[in-house]
């Protein structure tokens, strides 16, 4: 009960983008190459078919290679940062930095108490 109270109340949790590397302008790339795949899948002809696959695999290339791109600038920037952290004895980013590289985030659950007093 208390779940779909919440629900209600709350709404749905808006889902935070997990690849904070891929910049706008790839993220419209993956976009146009949604609506390509759509298309796609509703074409019947089969010359139309053959372009509109080709048009497809470059943009899918086109995304791979600015997602790939996007990454290595992202990774390159946080590797400079914790560099300049390090020299001038900025332990806190520096340890940040090193977190945010490794991966070793937890995460953080909210447990509620359902009428029957039990965590769920």
């Amino acid at each position: 009960m208390h779940k779909i109270l919440l629900k209600k109340l709350l709404g749905k949790k808006e889902k935070k983008a997990n690849e904070e590397w891929i910049t706008g302008n790839t993220w419209k790339l993956i976009e146009e190459r949604k609506k390509i795949k759509h298309t796609l899948e509703s074409i019947k002809s089969e010359r139309q078919l053959q372009q509109n696959k080709e048009k497809y695999r470059k943009a899918d290339r086109n995304v791979k290679r600015n997602v790939r791109k996007n990454k290595r600038d992202f990774y390159e920037t946080l590797a400079a940062e914790t560099q300049r952290a390090a020299e001038k004895g900025e332990i806190r980013t520096f340890f940040q930095a090193i977190k945010q590289i490794s991966g070793n985030e937890r995460k953080r659950e909210l447990n509620v108490k359902e009428d029957n007093k039990v965590l769920s």
